[in-house]
């Protein structure tokens, strides 16, 4: 039996609207971390959607810009995805897929000014 998790999010990663040209920005960074909490390797799949449920394109480091991920996490280990940041507001929630015992978490990081700041 596929297990389950619904992961929701927020992810703020464009400019908002500034009075003068020098205004901050506001950006965001969403961090998801996928952990294999079995005695086997655990093949995963985290689909992304939006807030109407239709699938949400996001740009994941060192994978690209995708509707959902797929991988293979090792005993003890993990798999860390990170957005690219950038682009409009969005908001939406991750449904991931597995049929071993896996865990995740997300952490998301938003600062008020240029990105990198």
């Amino acid at each position: 039996m596929k297990k389950r998790i619904l992961l929701s999010f927020l992810l703020l990663a464009a400019p908002l609207a500034a009075v003068t040209v020098t205004a901050p920005t506001r950006w965001s960074i969403l961090q998801t971390a996928v952990v294999n909490l079995d005695t086997a390797q655990a093949s995963y799949t985290l689909h992304f959607y939006d807030g109407n449920g239709l699938p949400l394109a996001l740009g994941i480091v060192d994978v690209g810009t995708v509707t959902f991920v797929h991988g293979v996490i090792p005993v003890n280990g993990s798999a860390v995805l990170q957005t690219a940041g950038g682009g409009s507001v969005r908001q939406g929630w991750a449904q991931l897929i597995s049929s071993q015992k896996v865990g995740a978490s997300h952490l998301q990081e938003s600062r008020c000014g240029p990105a990198g700041f």
